[in-house]
């Protein structure tokens, strides 16, 4: 299966008292199982998703939202990326 994940999914499953929490972990367990292989997030996703944990779960449920991200192949020319030792920058 192949999904795009929206960030109110990836707050949801992270922030137990969010009215989406139940739904929202269900998606997230199947992703991390698996059983959805492919997840389409863009930058900005990536970018609220975790600014808005941070802000209402703490650092350390920010980092593990992030580290969720960390396995990314990302085709871009921008060679800044490079200086990130976990992406892959691809062309």
């Amino acid at each position: 299966m192949i999904a795009f994940i929206d960030s109110v999914v990836w707050i949801g499953a992270k922030l137990r008292k969010d009215q989406w929490h139940k739904q929202s972990a269900k998606i997230i367990k199947k992703f991390i199982n698996e059983d959805i292989q492919t997840a389409y997030v863009t930058d900005y996703i990536v970018l609220e998703s975790v600014n808005f944990i941070l802000r209402k779960g703490g650092f350390d449920a920010a980092l593990e939202t992030l580290n969720i991200f960390e396995n990314v192949q990302i085709y871009s020319f921008d060679k800044g990326f490079d200086m990130i030792s976990w992406i892959e920058r691809l062309e």
